[in-house]
């Protein structure tokens, strides 16, 4: 998973990866600003689940493996109920963690904002204060979203092919739904909506595609412009 934290000082965005066993990432520059404010440090060493989600993640794919490997629908069915439970316990615990994060604030922080609390977003985006801050997945992540949907739809056809044959569509409709999926988490460049997009730099709506300028960071974010 991903945080990403973007303001006027950062214009290419401060980042905090979690991986299975680790935090990677600016956590020493977002540590320093969150002190302000009150937050607490951010350290591996506050999560335990990175004792065990390396052990869960590989028991998930043996698991994963027996029921490839036993071609029993039921054992396949229980399987994608577990993926569920276990997706739904795994975002509340997100939660929990983001909540007491950006609750839990230093009542002598050099910067007070009655009643504005931090808590980051489980995913999407959340405005706090002038930073612009996204929760999403990442590679990791889609790999494991990936393979969800792949392991309901399996589900979803088996179920099916006890009724009737899998209509045409529905497979049409799988294929073009991954392949989007697949082609919309690519980086470049980034179509201008003139009349609508904003310049990066001086905020004004670009207009004029006579001298519409964009351009692409070393990090793979696009900046747009409305004059060189």
């Amino acid at each position: 998973w991903r945080i990403d934290l973007f303001a006027p000082q950062y214009p290419e965005g401060l980042v905090m990866k979690i991986w299975l066993n680790k935090l990677s990432g600016d956590i020493d520059i977002i540590n320093g600003l969150n002190h302000y404010i009150g937050m607490g440090k951010i350290d591996a060493a506050m999560f335990p689940e990175f004792g065990y989600l390396p052990i869960a993640v590989a028991g998930y794919i043996f698991l994963a493996l027996l029921v490839a490997f036993s071609g029993n629908k039921k054992v396949l069915y229980g399987y994608c109920g577990f993926s569920v439970i276990l997706a739904g316990l795994l975002f509340y615990d997100f939660y929990q963690w983001g909540y007491q994060y950006g609750h839990n604030l230093n009542p002598h922080a050099a910067i007070k904002v009655p009643g504005m609390a931090y808590q980051p977003p489980i995913i999407g985006h959340k405005k706090m204060l002038n930073f612009d801050a996204y929760s999403m997945p990442d590679i990791g992540g889609w790999i494991v979203i990936v393979f969800g949907l792949l392991i309901f739809i399996i589900s979803f056809m088996e179920w099916k092919k006890d009724r009737s044959k899998v209509p045409t569509v529905i497979k049409q409709f799988v294929t073009a739904f991954l392949f989007i999926g697949f082609i919309s988490c690519s980086d470049g460049f980034k179509q201008i909506n003139y009349g609508k997009d904003e310049c990066d730099n001086c905020k004004m709506t670009i207009i004029d595609k006579k001298f519409a300028v964009e351009i692409l960071s070393l990090k793979g974010k696009a900046f747009k412009f409305d004059d060189l």
